[in-house]
């Protein structure tokens, strides 16, 4: 018996959501690279409720991202970088486009939340860390294979909306 701790996923499917190719594509993406979420079994409960056991993420990296701030330390910043640019070669190097690593639409609501709470929230929710603090893609409802991605057709999640986002003014910036 193991001693690791894993995470659940169960997810209904839906007219504009096929996530059994989702699964799968993760299920690919996660053999292709340690940077991607790791799947250890998937399959149907039903004939609409899909499920996968994957390994257990701490938190997103918009939680690491202080408010206001950036990773200040140059030596994690730069490893953080490479592991999620890995991520991404490593499933192109497989034949998956994950369509899903961006910025997310902000509020300009200041009243309604605080700024440091729409910085949080510009940041991918689909980019984790694990308890060792190792960087892993998951979330593959838009994703695709290459092969695909002339009819693909990707399922907008409604809390996730994309957006643009300047870049940042400070030192090193263009």
């Amino acid at each position: 018996i193991s001693k690791e701790r894993h995470a659940l996923k169960l997810v209904r499917q839906t007219g504009e959501r096929s996530v059994e190719r989702e699964g799968l594509l993760n299920l690919k993406a996660s053999v292709a690279s340690k940077h991607v979420v790791a799947v250890h079994q998937h399959g149907t409960i039903s004939h609409d409720i899909f499920f996968e056991v994957t390994e257990l993420v701490a938190h997103p990296l918009a939680a690491r991202v202080s408010a206001g701030q950036h990773i200040e330390d140059d030596e994690e910043f730069w490893r953080l970088a490479s592991q999620r640019v890995s991520g991404v070669v490593d499933i192109h190097a497989v034949g998956i486009l994950h369509l899903g690593i961006q910025v997310r639409e902000l509020s300009t609501d200041l009243f309604q939340y605080s700024l440091a709470f729409h910085l949080l929230r510009a940041q991918p929710k689909n980019i984790l860390l694990t308890q060792a603090g190792d960087v892993r893609l998951g979330q593959y409802y838009r994703s695709c294979e290459i092969a695909e991605v002339k009819k693909h057709r990707p399922f907008e999640h409604p809390n996730h909306k994309p957006g643009y986002q300047a870049p940042e003014d400070g030192p090193g910036s263009y």
